[in-house]
């Protein structure tokens, strides 16, 4: 699969600032390696934590080498910057360092601790990230409160870094700040669908299969997720319009007639789908998941059925032929979805993705419509779709 090389920068170990692109990585991986070309179609070179000082993705995350202390081993690794200005906040898995002024970094921990009462055990927590915090922000009175009420959390760690920063008068940037709180992706789609009805009933001219019907779909689509957050999980929808048209003919006998039935529905539909979808990576290339809701409003739905009565025992032939509505169809469709498929990159502002969907609805018959001699009419709408679609990024 092709790679998600992003717009970014790494600084040598000799300070030397260097433009470039870099894979775009989850945060374990990218903790451990930078792979980097200097141009899009350059020569990817891959960079350890030893090998260069930092490295950054333009309006993103930005990472410094430091060496940690991990349980009991001693690590290299690419700390995420969560705050930068003379006090730092590193983060890195479900741990947290600070730095001040380029000295040695300090854990923050809050690990859970043994105390013995009148013979009984209790269990809490240390709260030695308040400690640490306490004695290297002294020279910050305003915050003392702050420190002793902030909760072991990277937003409540971020917010006292933030505020000691602009207390002693350096500047103070929150790289999570930088990224989009939303984004919101627009696109147009268009593919086939192709259609099933059924009905649950004993009337002979609707118990049956019906022809499937396949028509073209098409319209807009949208994304909308919070990078900050993640960029794997989206909440997506649709509004597409498609026509389709059912039918069915069948021959029922009984004594002295045939009764031939011809029964055509043709309705024309605005779907408006709307899911979770689940990107399985943030690579150029990648398959995704979409699950959810689909509303099909009716912008017209008709029905016909012709019944041509044959009676032979009568001379001549008699031949009598009605034409009515088959029942009150309903205005609207509530139904669920699901779909697989895959996107691609390709542009630097463009999309494209392949899905292939499933639904299914509530159909056609309102419960509240009493059918004459019938005890029940139910209906059911089974769709499949591929749709392609073209999308901004």
């Amino acid at each position: 699969a092709q790679s998600d090389f992003r717009e970014s920068y790494i600084v040598s170990n000799e300070l030397d600032t260097i433009p470039g692109f870099i894979q775009y990585n989850e945060k374990r991986k990218a903790a451990n390696v930078c792979i980097f070309k200097p141009s899009e179609d350059g020569l990817k070179v891959t960079y350890s934590p030893d090998q260069i000082r930092a490295y950054g993705y333009k309006n993103d995350r930005q990472y410094e080498s430091k060496t940690v202390l991990l349980g009991e081993d001693s690590s290299k690794l690419f700390l995420e910057l969560l705050v930068s200005g003379k006090a730092k906040l590193f983060s890195y898995d479900r741990y947290l360092w600070f730095e001040k002024d380029g000295n040695n970094l300090l854990p923050l921990t809050n690990d859970p601790i043994e105390r013995k009462l009148n013979g009984i055990i209790y269990v809490q927590k240390c709260n030695q990230y308040i400690v640490n915090l306490n004695s290297a922000l002294n020279d910050c009175e305003s915050i003392r409160d702050d420190i002793q009420q902030a909760k072991f959390t990277e937003k409540s760690l971020i917010k006292i870094l933030d505020t000691y920063n602009k207390c002693v008068n350096t500047e103070s940037i929150v790289l999570k700040d930088r990224r989009p709180k939303f984004k919101l992706i627009l696109g147009i789609s268009g593919g086939v669908q192709t259609s099933q009805i059924n009905f649950n009933t004993s009337l002979n001219h609707l118990n049956g299969q019906f022809e499937n019907s396949l028509t073209p779909i098409g319209g807009m689509t949208f994304d909308f997720y919070s990078p900050r957050l993640s960029e794997k999980v989206s909440v997506s929808g649709s509004l597409l319009y498609s026509s389709s048209n059912y039918y069915r003919f069948s021959i029922d006998e009984g004594t002295g007639f045939i009764n031939n039935n011809s029964v055509s529905i043709n309705l024309k539909q605005l779907k408006v789908p709307l899911g979770v979808r689940y990107q399985f990576s943030t690579k150029q290339s990648a398959p995704f998941i979409t699950l959810g809701s689909v509303y099909s409003m009716h912008l017209s739905a008709k029905s016909n059925w012709i019944n041509k009565k044959v009676e032979p025992l009568f001379d001549p032939v008699r031949v009598t032929t009605n034409s009515e509505e088959i029942f009150p169809l309903r205005s609207h469709q509530w139904g669920v979805f699901c779909g697989i498929g895959w996107i691609k990159s390709v542009h630097k502002k463009l999309s494209v993705s392949i899905e292939i969907r499933s639904e299914w609805t509530n159909g056609l018959v309102d419960k509240s419509y009493d059918v004459p001699e019938e005890d029940h009419l139910f209906s059911r709408i089974s769709n499949f779709q591929i749709i392609v679609s073209l999308k901004t990024k």
